[in-house]
C-alpha cells in the first residue's frame, strides 16, 4: 500500500506540474521576475528626492562642536575649545585632531586664538559664522576696505586657513596698505602677535565678553567642589545648581573643565 501511496503522490505533483500550479525551480536564472510594486510612503513627499550619495555626515568632533555650541545659547558668540570636545571624545585624541583638520582644510570650520587663553587653548567657529562676523565689522567700523576681498582670500585660500598671519602676506593676497591692516587691527579683525613682530592673529569679536564669563563660570564650579569635603560632586547634582556669575550652561563649562585637565571627571 505505501509504494502504491507513493506512486499516486508523484503521479499528482507530475500532473499538478503541467497544469501550472506548481512553480518549476529557476535553475539557470532565466524565469522573468515580477514586477515590483512600490509602496507609497508619505514621507517620499516630505522629503523629496533625496540622493543619498549627496548626504554628508559629519565626523565625531564636528558634531561634538555643534553639540557643545547649542548647549551655550546665551553665548556673545557660537564659539567652543578644542579641550572641550576631547571631554566628549576621550578615548583617541589622534583621530579627533584628524577629524579637526579635515574640517580646517575643507574650510568649514576655522581655529583661532583667543586673548586670556592658553597658547594651546584654541576655539572654533563655523566659518560661515566668521564671515558674517566679517560683514558686521565691515558695517560697524566702516572699514575703507574691499572686506569681501579679505573674506575670500582668509576662507578660500588654504594658506590662509591659520590661527595667524604675516603682515607681508596679508598686503600681498588682498592689495593692503599700512593703513589698511591698521584698520583690521582697529575693528578687531586682527591682534597683533605678542612675541612675533608683524605677524597677527586672527580675532573675533566680543571675546572679551566670552572669557569674562567663562572665566567667572570656571571660577564659581572651582569654588563649589572646593567647599565641599570630598572635593568632587556628582554631574548630576552639579547640573542642578545656579550659577549668578556666568550666563554659561554648566555643562559647556564642565565639558571646558574636564578638557582643559583643571578637573578630573
Amino acid at each position: 500500500m505505501s509504494e502504491r501511496k507513493k506512486r499516486i503522490e508523484a503521479e499528482q505533483k507530475l500532473y499538478n506540474i503541467q497544469q501550472g500550479k506548481v512553480q518549476k525551480p529557476d535553475v539557470y536564472g532565466s524565469r522573468r521576475k515580477p514586477p515590483m510594486v512600490k509602496h507609497h510612503d508619505p514621507d517620499d513627499e516630505l522629503f523629496g528626492d533625496v540622493n543619498d550619495d549627496n548626504l554628508v555626515m559629519n565626523s565625531d568632533a564636528v558634531s561634538a562642536a555643534e553639540y557643545l555650541i547649542k548647549i551655550n545659547p546665551k553665548s556673545s558668540i557660537p564659539i567652543c575649545f578644542v579641550h572641550q570636545i576631547y571631554s566628549i571624545l576621550p578615548n583617541n585624541h589622534t583621530v579627533t585632531d584628524r577629524e579637526l583638520q579635515q574640517a580646517f582644510i575643507s574650510g568649514d570650520w576655522r581655529r583661532f586664538h583667543i586673548i586670556g587663553a592658553l597658547d594651546d587653548e584654541h576655539i572654533l567657529m563655523k566659518t560661515s559664522d566668521y564671515c558674517n562676523m566679517i560683514d558686521h565689522a565691515k558695517q560697524q567700523y566702516s572699514l575703507e576696505i574691499d572686506g569681501n576681498k579679505f573674506k575670500n582670500t582668509v576662507t578660500h585660500d588654504e594658506k590662509f586657513n591659520q590661527v595667524s598671519v604675516t603682515k607681508q602676506a596679508l598686503k600681498e593676497a588682498c592689495s593692503f596698505t599700512e593703513q589698511n591692516v591698521s584698520q583690521l587691527v582697529a575693528s578687531g579683525l586682527l591682534i597683533p602677535h605678542h612675541t612675533q613682530m608683524d605677524v597677527y592673529w586672527y580675532s573675533i569679536h566680543n571675546q572679551g565678553s566670552f572669557m569674562s564669563s567663562l572665566s567667572k563660570g570656571r571660577l564659581q564650579i572651582l569654588r563649589i567642589l572646593k567647599r565641599r569635603n570630598t572635593k568632587d560632586i556628582m554631574e548630576k547634582l552639579l547640573k542642578q545648581k545656579r550659577l549668578n556669575k556666568s550666563t554659561f550652561s554648566i555643562e559647556f563649562l564642565m565639558h571646558d573643565l574636564i578638557g582643559s585637565g583643571r578637573v578630573e571627571k
